[in-house]
């Protein structure tokens, strides 16, 4: 016989501690993988959620600017009336979720001013958006 054909026991030992240790290797990559995998679709959640939060948040900024300079430009007189059937607009009682406009008249050594606020069904307990604007009592309307 010749030698070649002869199998060595040595070889084969050799050969299957190399299997077991591939399958080893084969399996701790599968579930690093499967690990990555399950942290990508919670931070992909995440960023989308900050995304929607984030878009929320300007079409409630928008409102409130649109709100004040409304109000802003109103003679002292009229803008209690207006206050009394402050509402949201559509636009933006579509975008957010049960919103709800506040508005505070703060008179003291500063001046007066106009806080306007607005809150929308949010996760958590989040403060509502405000936003601040001076009002001209000294002037008389129609000189604006």
């Amino acid at each position: 016989m010749n030698a070649k054909s002869t199998p060595n026991p040595g070889t084969n030992r050799k050969r299957n501690s190399r299997l077991g240790l591939l399958q080893a290797e084969v399996l701790v990559a599968a579930s690093l993988l499967s690990t990555v995998i399950g942290l990508l679709t919670c931070i992909g959640y995440q960023v989308q959620r900050v995304a929607k939060d984030t878009q929320q948040y300007q079409v409630a900024l928008h409102e409130l600017a649109n709100q004040m300079d409304r109000l802003t430009i109103l003679p002292i007189d009229s803008l209690s009336e207006q206050l009394k059937d402050l509402r949201v607009s559509e636009p933006t009682a579509r975008s957010l979720n049960k919103a709800t406009l506040a508005s505070q008249v703060v008179a003291d050594a500063n001046g007066t001013r106009l806080v306007l606020a607005l809150q929308w069904e949010r996760i958590g307990q989040p403060q509502p958006v405000q936003l601040v604007g001076w009002i001209d009592t000294d002037s008389v309307e129609g000189n604006r």
